[in-house]
Parts: C-alpha cells; sequence; structure tokens
C-alpha cells in the first residue's frame, strides 16, 4: 500500500508540477499584457501633457492677439468720435458760409431788381441822344 501512495504522491506532484508552470506561463502572459497596457498609458499621458502644453502656447497667443486687436481697435475709435466732432464743425462753418452767401445774393437780387426801372429809362435815353 505504501508504493501505491507514492505512486499517487509522485503523480500528485507531476500534475501540480505543471499546473504551477501552466499558472506561471498564464501569469506572465497577464504581465505582459499589463505591461504594454501601463507603456500605451504613458504614451498617452506623453501625449496629453505635450498637447496641452502646445494648447496654452496656443491660447496665450491667441490671447495676446486679442489684446493687441482690441487695443487698435479702441484707438480706431477714438479716432473715429475726433474725426466726426472735427468734421461736424467743419460742416457747421461750410453751412453758416454758405448761409450768408445766400442773404447776400437774395439782397443782390432785390436792389438789382428795384434799381432795373431805373437803368431802364437811362439806357432809352441814351439810346435817343445817340440816334
Amino acid at each position: 500500500m505504501k508504493e501505491k501512495n507514492k505512486s499517487k504522491t509522485k503523480k500528485i506532484s507531476k500534475d501540480s508540477s505543471s499546473k504551477d508552470r501552466y499558472f506561471g506561463i498564464v501569469l506572465e502572459d497577464i504581465d505582459s499584457k499589463f505591461q504594454q497596457i501601463k507603456e500605451g498609458q504613458e504614451v498617452i499621458k506623453k501625449e496629453t501633457e505635450e498637447f496641452r502644453r502646445e494648447t496654452r502656447e496656443e491660447l496665450r497667443f491667441l490671447t495676446m492677439g486679442q489684446k493687441v486687436l482690441s487695443d487698435k481697435i479702441e484707438d480706431l475709435k477714438t479716432k473715429l468720435i475726433l474725426h466726426e466732432e472735427q468734421n461736424g464743425k467743419d460742416f457747421k462753418v461750410i453751412f453758416e458760409y454758405l448761409s450768408k452767401i445766400d442773404k447776400e445774393l437774395e439782397h443782390i437780387q432785390k436792389s438789382d431788381l428795384s434799381r432795373l426801372p431805373i437803368l431802364e429809362t437811362r439806357v432809352a435815353q441814351l439810346e435817343k441822344k445817340i440816334k
């Protein structure tokens, strides 16, 4: 009976040894797959950090450009307001001058019309003398 126990022990020991090897292989395979996942995650992390850095740089650049454009717009607004004020004053002066000219023309026309009969009479007298 002792021999039967010994053969069983050898068989169990062979079975457990092959099971241990099998589980060792499976564990090594799982470990290598976890290692691949870890390496992939590290690559993704590096790429994400690089993307963030580039995005921050671009955002700083855009913010600076926006500030420059905003300043230029404000400068143009100020210039436009000054230009409008100056043009308004200029147009006011021009309209006042044209109004004076209109009044003078009306005065000249009225005074010339009132003198017209007198001038016609004098021209008629001169024509008589010449004939």
